[in-house]
């Protein structure tokens, strides 16, 4: 990993440290299922255009529009996402749709958060970085909640996927279920069709 011996021939690490220690999990911030450390400091080193995404992190006057913007240009590129492609809820459901397309088992964990989600957590980051660089901010305002004197994560606003299809996936087998089905492969069967 990385020790701040190590970090003197990385400047731009240096200048980041708080906010890639945050976005990738810290004792305040949650943390990205199969999206670690080493990976996404490589990922940094690489990509040139994620330094103004982190930037924006470190001043005092990012608003939250600016702070959705870049966090969300961060996370598409933790997760891999052509650049073509600006949305997180575009990418949560086009990795969806690859697993299913392919009968592979979607790991639910591995897919991108949800566009609330995603705000949530980039605010609780931006939060996080300014408290270590010693700026106050009211934590109310960067998605925590006060509860019985402590102060907890405000949960995801939004459902994991429309409900509708969540009701409503059927499985087209013609030979009845069984566990060679392209359906329970994937771990989506709700209701059999037949």
């Amino acid at each position: 990993m990385y020790s701040s011996q190590s970090l003197t021939s990385y400047p731009k690490y240096q200048a980041h440290i708080l906010f890639l220690h945050a976005i990738t999990g810290c004792d305040t911030t949650s943390a990205f299922f199969k999206r670690g450390r080493t990976k996404v400091f490589k990922l940094f080193e690489k990509r040139h255009d994620l330094i103004d995404c982190a930037e924006v992190f470190t001043n005092i006057g990012s608003s939250p529009d600016i702070i959705l913007t870049n966090g969300s240009c961060f996370l598409l590129a933790m997760y891999g996402t052509p650049k073509k492609i600006d949305s997180i809820d575009k990418c949560r459901y086009l990795s969806f749709m690859k697993n299913t397309r392919n009968n592979k088992r979607v790991q639910l964990p591995c897919l991108p958060p949800t566009s609330a989600a995603a705000y949530q957590h980039l605010c609780r980051v931006y939060y996080q970085v300014q408290v270590w660089l010693g700026n106050e901010l009211d934590p109310e305002n960067w998605e925590w909640v006060l509860k019985d004197n402590s102060l907890e994560p405000i949960q995801t606003l939004l459902p994991p996927a429309p409900e509708k299809p969540l009701n409503t996936i059927f499985c087209n087998c013609k030979k009845g279920f069984n566990y060679n089905c392209g359906c329970e492969k994937s771990r989506i069967v709700l209701f059999t069709s037949m």
